[in-house]
């Protein structure tokens, strides 16, 4: 068993966030996966929680992070139209369910997502749209945060999840320590490589092609908990058994090279 550092240990332990600074004091070799979604706030974070309890399951020796590639554009500065549209078209699908914006709101609203190209245009020259596109945007999110947070309680408990998932969380970083990072969808794939493009460290990707679930209602996303669940189980197994093949091996060069 290959110790670790003593303070690493205990953040584990106590199920606390990892950070890109932790893995300075892993031991060379060590092997780390990484789970990257957009703002580190959905996908990722319980895809770590699944995999912590995956790993001490087994008792494998397997570092787990995750990470946002556009956590510092969609979490901590405005989301891009795009991500703004999707919401506000999720929100405008249950507003009769939800009830987030008014009759003469959703009316003002269908014409924005009906004309979307327009809509972009006018948003980004910062003119009168910008100002009601955001407006709609926050309300929106208020809602989706309030009822993700419920989602995730409600999911936990359905796939008997142990560890409890991650409050806190971090932009994607270039690293060297990382052995795989697993995107959730190609879009999060595509962000880490250009991340990685512009460091000198090498990437081994892949991503699960699971898509955003922020203010989808409870069946879509207690349907995507589970697949993600099976996908990150069998990811962790099948990096593990790589990871011994390649140990077995190098233990096994050293005996046939001695004397």
């Amino acid at each position: 068993m290959v110790k670790i550092n003593q303070n690493l240990e205990c953040k584990i332990a106590r199920r606390e966030q990892i950070t890109y600074d932790d893995l300075n004091s892993l031991p060379d070799g060590y092997p780390v996966m990484e789970f990257a979604c957009t703002g580190n706030q959905g996908r990722s974070p319980l895809s770590e929680a699944i995999a912590r309890d995956h790993v001490k399951e087994n008792g494998y020796e397997l570092l787990i992070i995750s990470s946002g590639t556009k956590r510092a554009i969609n979490v901590d500065g405005v989301p891009g139209i795009d991500n703004q549209l999707m919401i506000l078209g999720r929100a405008a699908a249950r507003n009769e369910q939800l009830r987030i914006y008014t009759e003469s709101e959703m009316t003002e609203l269908d014409l924005l997502l009906n004309d979307a190209d327009k809509t972009r245009e006018e948003y980004d020259s910062h003119g009168t749209i910008h100002d009601v596109i955001r407006a709609y945007d926050i309300r929106a999110r208020e809602v989706f945060d309030k009822e993700e947070h419920e989602f995730r309680e409600r999911a936990s408990q359905e796939i008997n999840l142990k560890t409890p998932i991650k409050k806190d969380g971090q932009q994607t970083q270039a690293s060297k320590r990382i052995t795989k990072l697993i995107a959730m969808g190609e879009s999060n794939e595509e962000d880490a490589k250009k991340i990685y493009e512009e460091s000198e460290c090498e990437l081994d990707s892949d991503n699960y092609g699971i898509g955003n679930t922020f203010g989808l209602p409870y069946d879509e996303y207690i349907a995507m908990v589970h697949d993600l669940k099976d996908k990150v189980e069998d990811s962790i197994d099948d990096l593990m058994e790589e990871f011994n093949d390649e140990i077995d091996e190098a233990v096994e060069g050293v005996a046939e090279a001695s004397p």
